[in-house]
């Protein structure tokens, strides 16, 4: 299993010159910070998680490219499984697609209560961690 990250790339800012092949502003949303962490809120999906840029999975070159970069991983390396970090972070149709295009087991990071977690099997996610579960026996 290999742990993917396709919601944000590291901390540089606006500055998208050296993030390749991410490197216009249009492969990103919006500068704004994520402040309030409700399930599918336009918040969670388009804004800053920890001041990351936030890569735009709507723009088909984005979309493309990380479906590209994942299924090389998984060829490649010969993966049989995907642990997605921050999947609230990014809109479930997303998620739909890839599972779509990658065709392989994906746990997800949905760091939430539990009707968020399950609204994400509906959508590409085949299981969630289960961070509820981790709050209720705390």
């Amino acid at each position: 299993m290999i742990d993917i990250v396709v919601n944000h790339v590291g901390p540089v800012g606006m500055d998208f010159s050296e993030v390749y092949p991410f490197n216009r502003s249009s492969h990103y949303h919006q500068d704004c910070a994520v402040t309030q962490y409700d399930c599918n809120s336009q918040m969670v999906h388009h804004c800053r998680l920890a001041n990351l840029p936030d890569l735009d999975q709507q723009n088909p070159f984005v979309q493309q490219q990380l479906q590209k970069y994942v299924q090389w991983l998984l060829n490649d390396f010969g993966f049989d499984g995907i642990r997605a970090d921050t999947v609230m972070y990014i809109e479930q149709s997303y998620w739909a697609g890839l599972q779509s295009a990658v065709g392989t087991f994906i746990a997800g990071e949905v760091w939430s209560n539990f009707a968020c977690n399950q609204v994400y099997t509906n959508y590409g996610i085949d299981a969630t961690l289960n961070y509820p579960m981790y709050y209720a026996i705390r």
